[in-house]
């Protein structure tokens, strides 16, 4: 879209059909013909089930509290940000253990439990219906992703990639890595989230430039004597302001003013990014904590 050569792509999770659509190796048919099969074996398992965002632990330090079958590893975004999947049960008790450990846990309900071992039967089925998706074609260029080595360059590896991923942990980590050492410079992310990108910057603090496409649509400024950016959303506006500013302190709600600034939050990371590499470990806790103060 930007007129640029592309050199290859890199997917996460789900997006590794995005990165190898983008690649040649599938069309949008074969797309939508491997979720109907995934869709279809995933309806078999029995749930609930639930994954927890974990920041400010590591794989090495979560591995003894996790039970395969139960509660497993189901990515690593950072070496200190990990998602647990499982069944729901489960997951809240590993919540329980490791809330007084970790700077940040968040439990979400989810429909099926991806990247953990309970959903081996659905890969199992999806590798079986090969025929039903077709051939890969030969890729146009590399595709890195947080499985299957973190470089994919065949339809053989490619299919491999689409199968294990359902029921094996991702690691974006590395597929950043191999990208890296492959001499990518710079990286374009699609879609309005900028999730991987902020990912890209954090892993690599900075040197590796992450542009967004579409460019995300400016912000309105607050006015004064009304809401600020979020007023178009429910529960915004002065009403709803003085609502949740009415649980806090007066003095945790100013702070909260503040970091609705993009400049200022971007500083503020910037400041904790300075104390962290001084070794000050109290601004660790604070910048993980940055996102979830915000919200």
């Amino acid at each position: 879209a930007r007129g640029e050569p592309v050199e290859a792509s890199l997917g996460f999770s789900i997006g590794a059909y995005a990165a190898l659509l983008a690649a040649g190796a599938l069309t949008v048919e074969q797309v939508v013909a491997m979720i109907d099969v995934v869709l279809d074996a995933s309806l078999g398992i029995a749930g609930p089930f639930g994954m927890l965002a974990v920041s400010g632990a590591t794989v090495a330090e979560v591995s003894p509290l996790l039970r395969p079958g139960e509660a497993e590893l189901a990515a690593v975004m950072q070496p200190s940000q990990l998602l647990l999947a499982g069944k729901a049960g489960a997951i809240h008790r590993l919540a329980d253990e490791i809330a007084s450990t970790t700077l940040s846990v968040r439990f979400l309900s989810v429909r099926w439990p991806l990247h953990t071992s309970l959903m081996r039967s659905v890969s199992a089925e999806l590798d079986d219906r090969k025929r039903r998706v077709g051939r890969l074609r030969p890729l146009r260029h590399r595709v890195y992703s947080g499985g299957g080595g973190g470089r994919i360059e065949t339809p053989e590896e490619a299919w491999r990639l689409l199968v294990d991923h359902l029921h094996r942990p991702q690691r974006f980590d590395l597929a950043l890595d191999a990208a890296r050492s492959d001499g990518v410079a710079d990286i374009v992310e699609l879609g309005p989230t900028g999730t991987l990108a902020r990912i890209v910057s954090w892993l690599t603090r900075g040197e590796v430039p992450v542009a967004r496409f579409p460019q995300p649509a400016p912000r309105p400024r607050a006015k004064a004597g009304r809401a600020g950016p979020q007023a178009s959303l429910p529960g915004a506006g002065a009403e709803g302001r003085a609502r949740r500013l009415a649980l806090r302190p007066p003095a945790f709600g100013r702070q909260l003013e503040a970091l609705e600034d993009e400049g200022r939050r971007q500083a503020l990371v910037d400041c904790l990014e300075i104390f962290m590499e001084a070794g000050w470990t109290a601004a660790r806790r604070l910048l993980y904590r940055l996102p979830e103060l915000i919200q």
